[in-house]
């Protein structure tokens, strides 16, 4: 059972506040871990409290066309800051109302569990909900929209508005201008999300060098390893590697005189006079 289905069943019995009581069940969020987008709204509608999935009323609708035409390739999960529908009775129906602060603090450990276990590379936040739930108070939907933020999660958040408040324009001609300009919010900051990614990851070139050049550098010392094994036995050629580490660093001083030594041979000669004063056997230099 995978850590995302068991956090999903945990929710599933949530009473951490007391929006369980009316709500028909809790709307957990659907996806795959390692999406690369997540996308946060406020809480679930009338319809998704009743079909128990996220984004599935107009404005999941919407969202899903809109997404469609800004980011087809790009993979994502769904959810929302809090998992029970709040709402008031008017009759028959049931009318939504935004969620509390109280509400957002209760469902805290799911979000957070989502984000842990997803690990999207963008977030984007759909709505003042999502984006208190997401970066705190005093965030500004409108001031912020469109633009990439920092998270406590490490991972970059787009701020724009929730889908249903497009639906909520006047008429058809501001529905039109306001779902063009929630296009514009995803563009926009996909398109800075890209850049930001692109200048802190190096090339496929620049990594494949850095590649070959550690590979390299680890064969020349494992070579230089085996040579001084062969040549002086295991215990003393450690110790004459080590005595020529320090020679080739410029470090390395006659135990006489104190001076700093110059030769390779007279390098050499000391390792293994130290690897004889430890009561190795050594055997003679090869190099005299």
């Amino acid at each position: 059972m995978s850590a995302l289905t068991n956090l999903r069943r945990e929710a599933a019995t949530c009473k951490r506040c007391e929006l369980y009581k009316r709500a028909t069940q809790t709307v957990f969020g659907e996806g795959r871990p390692g999406a690369e987008l997540m996308l946060v709204g406020e809480e679930p509608g009338d319809r998704e409290d009743l079909a128990g999935r996220p984004f599935v009323g107009p404005a999941g609708a919407l969202l899903q066309q809109v997404l469609h035409e800004v980011a087809p390739e790009r993979s994502r999960y769904v959810t929302n800051a809090v998992k029970h529908f709040y709402f008031i009775e008017r009759g028959k129906r049931r009318i939504h109302q935004s969620p509390k602060v109280i509400h957002i603090k209760a469902c805290e450990p799911w979000l957070d569990g989502e984000i842990a276990i997803v690990q999207p590379r963008l977030i984007v936040a759909l709505g003042a909900t999502a984006v208190r739930a997401l970066l705190g108070p005093g965030i500004g939907v409108l001031a912020n929209r469109g633009t990439l933020l920092p998270s406590r999660f490490g991972i970059p958040v787009l701020v724009t508005v929730h889908p249903a408040s497009i639906l909520r324009a006047q008429d058809s001609e501001s529905r039109h201008r306001e779902r063009e300009n929630f296009a514009r919010d995803l563009r926009r900051g996909l398109a800075a999300f890209d850049r930001l990614t692109t200048e802190e990851q190096p090339s496929m070139a620049t990594r494949k060098k850095k590649t070959t050049a550690k590979k390299t550098s680890a064969k020349k010392k494992g070579a230089a390893k085996k040579k001084s094994t062969r040549k002086y036995g295991k215990k003393s050629g450690a110790k004459v590697k080590k005595v020529m580490e320090e020679f080739k660093g410029g470090k390395l001083r006659s135990g006489r005189s104190g001076k700093k030594v110059t030769s390779r041979k007279q390098a050499i000669a000391i390792g293994l006079s130290e690897a004889r004063a430890e009561g190795d056997k050594v055997p003679p230099d090869p190099n005299r």
